[in-house]
């Protein structure tokens, strides 16, 4: 939980996208000619992007259980509530009012 509140309100840094509009040829033709300092790279951001992403899988796993825990906990206040009401109720005297009353 600590991890997500420390990362409130900051925005996610970009991601290298500069083949994400490269035609199927451009692509092709570079990983045909990718030398291994670019494959280092790529296995390098290979590996950061698996650790984001377990990152957030934890992240999200936290705050399910953060949510079910607060709907826990509006379910007994909900149930304390309808019982203190149901203790209450009884007790009260309601005065009717008299139909002789002219």
């Amino acid at each position: 939980m600590d991890l997500f509140r420390a990362s409130l309100g900051k925005p996610a840094p970009p991601l290298d996208n500069a083949n994400a509009l490269a035609s199927p040829s451009t692509i092709a033709s570079t990983q045909d000619a990718a030398a291994p300092s670019t494959v280092t790279a790529q296995a390098d951001r290979l590996a950061m992007v698996e650790n984001q992403l377990k990152m957030l899988r934890d992240t999200n796993k936290e705050l399910k259980i953060y949510r079910d825990q607060q709907w826990f906990l509006v379910g007994v206040g909900t149930f304390l509530a309808g019982m203190l009401i149901g203790l209450i109720i009884p007790k009260i005297r309601w005065r009717r009012k008299s139909w002789h009353s002219f």
